[in-house]
């Protein structure tokens, strides 16, 4: 039969050892991304060190995206005059200055928009923690 199809004997019964290479790659690469779910094929690279496209290949295999943001919502003109919350009143009683750049302007002080951004995201919910040491611990290893 495979001089038939003109193929070699020893390929009918070739057992690929990739796909089980490729299930450990992908065990490795979903611990990561329970740990840490914000994490593109990059940082999986250099936590895993492995290969950028060895990562890659596997994630479009099995399929695994990591969780991406969705675009945030438009700001209606109600609510741009609504009183504060409660929070940022307690904040500017004590002093503290909750924004460097002026509503709606983004760009004034982007790293550090950017910067809270990806801490709420990989934060997570913060009401999770029962002891303030917890919340301490997992702030100091996230700045």
């Amino acid at each position: 039969m495979a001089t038939e199809l003109g193929v070699s004997v020893s390929s009918l019964y070739y057992k690929h050892k990739r796909p089980f290479i490729d299930l450990e790659v992908k065990s490795q690469i979903e611990a990561v991304l329970l740990e840490h779910p914000a994490y593109g094929h990059k940082r999986i690279t250099l936590t895993l060190k492995l290969s950028k496209k060895r990562i890659l290949r596997v994630m479009k295999k099995y399929n695994i995206k990591p969780y991406r943001r969705r675009a945030k919502k438009r700001v209606k003109k109600d609510d741009l005059n609504k009183p504060e919350t409660i929070y940022t009143n307690f904040a500017t009683k004590l002093g503290i200055k909750t924004s460097m750049s002026d509503k709606g302007s983004p760009w004034e002080n982007g790293y550090q928009e950017s910067f809270y951004s990806h801490f709420n995201l990989e934060g997570g919910d913060l009401t999770r923690f029962t002891e303030i040491w917890e919340l301490l611990e997992h702030l100091y290893t996230q700045i």
